[in-house]
């Protein structure tokens, strides 16, 4: 996927990439420097661990090298040494005998389950392999340094490369790749081995993160030379430039904090995270752009039209006076990305380039991004015998017909539409369809090589898809019940694999309603209870729910436990505990259609709280009048937003609320 050419005229708690990418002040004495970065990771290693050690620990790290780079004295070289050897001191080996910075998730300080993240591993290590680079490529400084420097790019290969490929978190589809938390194992505090996994397992990183880690293997390979390296770096930041949202009257771009991109980043008619540029953290998109340049200095992916198009943006986002806003121009975070002043004044050399002729672009023109703001499918591939669908995921900031069609890419044919909707409102929103492979134009499955064409108003943007044969596969044997079936459970035998998937969630005897167990699900911790295909089920589900009724008076906002359905398409129906200054959490419920907008539109449920055990009825065995009903009092739930029918029940735990306890579940199908 290789293209060559000749050189061409920036939580919950995190912390913006100003942290790292803007260095603290110089210092003209390299031991009175070391000192004071000294004492600040002293506090830090007191204090935290994982990856907001690593945040704070990578704090005005890039200091040391800047200060070699004016002085060229090779005492800031031994000094960023110690201090790198100081913080690589503190990894700890996971269970599979890597190593890494392990410890809380973000958020998640009291869970029962610690983690390391690529991020934090990529922007720690990533100082000392530049180190190395610069050790390695000097005789007279590999001959005092070089024995550190190889252990920095050992433990660089080990900790970035190995270990996350190990683990499968990479994944690449039609040429792109990304990196996602790992699908099944964190680490148990206390037992130090592999438990279940939480929530938030299999998603998508945010897109900073694919970055640094692609910084770290970007200086591999230019220290090493091995291509594998250079592939790698390839595939992450061509996606990049693939998902660019031009503005053709600035010629400017912008691009999203998280897009998603495996199946398992879309939970039915919406994705598992947000969508946007980052509205108040401007820090991000400038260590980004920073990022970007280094990729263009080592004569990959970009070329200087992409450079021109990041300044144009950054002087858009330029008010005066001060002010800024974003490179949407949506909010006001936006800040000076001064990775880019160099260009603006004139030096546009490849500093990592030595010939020409090995730069190699991606050669693809960004795409109008003002309405339609993300176009993937996922995934890129279709096997039709299978059974396949891919998910033609799209978000929409405008009003107007929305049509995805298939082009044929071989000979430009406009095949007809997959898709077409009425867009009624300005404002975001996600449009999810699947599509099985059907031409439009014949009716037929048929193998091929296409395009995906998404239009709004006067924009378009294409992405590739495959259709291909593929193999049958078997039916899936998990049992889906049937008309006057009935599924009990009531938690006295452990739950049924075949069935279940408990995300850490346990049998307890803390609360129980009937028999000797319930099941508990703490902080983080979700289960799912699966019953049935890709088809809506008439049910009629109850289940008995303990709630501890926590109150917290003074939190404006705060998330508790979450019990409800899961529907065919993969949406979720659930009943919050949840806390919003508009909402009352301490006397209410509220309720939650992921398909409306993943999970962040909180609607007033109009249910009294109560604490201890309820029983919770989720009948959908009417298709005239489904309901949610507790203690007699029906859910205020729209018509619009309830389902027809359910697949699966879902629960989670929560830190806020207090544990979820759930017992004596049943799942009734009537007869038809």
């Amino acid at each position: 996927m290789f293209e060559k050419t000749g050189m061409k005229l920036f939580v919950i708690a995190v912390f913006a990439l100003t942290l790292v990418w803007n260095s603290v002040a110089a210092a003209d004495d390299p031991e009175e420097f070391l000192r004071g970065r000294l004492a600040h990771l002293n506090r830090v290693t007191n204090r935290f661990d994982g990856e907001e050690f690593a945040w704070h620990a990578a704090h005005g790290v890039r200091a040391f090298l800047q200060n070699y780079e004016n002085t060229e004295d090779p005492a800031w070289l031994e000094v960023a040494a110690q201090y790198y050897d100081m913080y690589i001191d503190e990894l700890k080996e996971d269970p599979d005998g890597y190593r890494g910075w392990i410890g809380d998730y973000l958020g998640y300080t009291d869970a029962d389950w610690v983690l390391d993240a690529i991020v934090g591993d990529a922007i720690l290590i990533e100082h000392p392999l530049r180190w190395a680079e610069i050790v390695l490529a000097d005789p007279e400084l590999e001959e005092r340094f070089g024995e550190k420097a190889r252990e920095y790019v050992e433990l660089a290969e080990e900790i970035i490369w190995e270990k996350w490929n190990a683990r499968n978190t990479y994944y690449l589809d039609k040429g792109y790749g990304s990196y996602h938390r790992p699908d099944d194992n964190v680490i148990g505090r206390e037992t130090w081995e592999w438990v279940d996994a939480p929530w938030r397992k299999g998603i998508s990183e945010n897109l900073n993160k694919h970055y640094a880690a692609g910084t770290v293997i970007l200086r591999l390979y230019r220290i090493t030379g091995e291509e594998k390296y250079a592939q790698r770096v390839f595939e992450i930041y061509s996606r990049l430039k693939n998902m660019f949202r031009y503005f053709p009257e600035d010629d400017r771009i912008s691009w999203n904090f998280w897009m998603p991109h495996r199946p398992s980043d879309i939970e039915g008619r919406s994705p598992r995270s947000w969508v946007a540029v980052h509205p108040t953290h401007a820090g991000y998109q400038a260590g980004e752009v920073a990022r970007i340049v280094e990729v263009y200095d080592t004569g990959l992916v970009f070329d200087e039209e992409d450079i021109q198009r990041l300044i144009n943006t950054n002087r858009y986002m330029d008010l005066g006076d001060g002010e800024w806003q974003s490179s949407d121009g949506t909010t006001d975070a936006g800040t000076r990305w001064g990775a880019l002043a160099r260009f603006e004044e004139g030096d546009w050399e490849r500093r990592f380039v030595d010939d020409e002729d090995d730069i190699r672009i991606y050669d693809r023109d960004p795409e109008p991004g003002r309405y339609i703001s993300m176009n993937q499918v996922i995934p890129g591939t279709i096997e039709y015998a299978a059974g396949q669908r891919t998910i033609l995921a799209t978000q929409v900031r405008g009003a107007g017909n929305l049509t995805i069609s298939l082009i044929d890419r071989e000979t430009g044919d406009d095949l007809g539409v997959i898709h077409e909707e009425e867009i009624a409102s300005d404002g975001s929103r996600y449009v999810m369809p699947r599509w099985d492979g059907t031409n439009p134009a014949s009716g037929e499955k048929e193998e091929g090589e296409y395009y995906v064409e998404w239009r709004l108003r006067d924009e378009a943007r294409r992405q590739r898809v495959t259709v291909i044969e593929g193999e049958p596969v078997e039916e899936d044997e998990i049992t889906t019940l049937r008309p006057g079936e009935t599924l009990r459970i009531d938690f006295s035998d452990e739950p049924d694999p075949e069935l279940w998937h408990l995300g850490g969630a346990e049998r307890s005897r803390e609360h129980v309603r009937s028999g000797d167990y319930s099941l508990r699900l703490g902080s983080g911790q979700e289960a799912r209870l699966i019953f049935g295909g890709e088809e809506d089920l008439p049910v009629r589900i109850s289940m008995w729910i303990h709630e501890e009724g926590v109150q917290r008076p003074d939190a404006t906002s705060g998330e508790g436990p979450r019990w409800g359905v899961i529907t065919g398409i993969g949406d979720i129906l659930a009943i919050r505990v949840a806390w919003r200054g508009y909402l009352d959490g301490d006397q209410g419920y509220s309720w939650t259609d992921t398909g409306e907008n993943a999970w962040f539109n909180l609607n007033w449920a109009r249910m009294p709280r109560r604490s201890g055990w309820s029983e919770w009825v989720f009948d959908f065995s009417d298709p005239d009048d489904p309901s949610v009903v507790s203690r007699g009092q029906r859910a205020a739930i729209s018509d619009e937003r309830m389902p027809d029918g359910a697949v699966g029940i879902y629960l989670h735990g929560s830190s806020a609320g207090g544990p979820l306890h759930v017992d004596d579940i049943v799942v009734e199908y009537p007869e038809q």
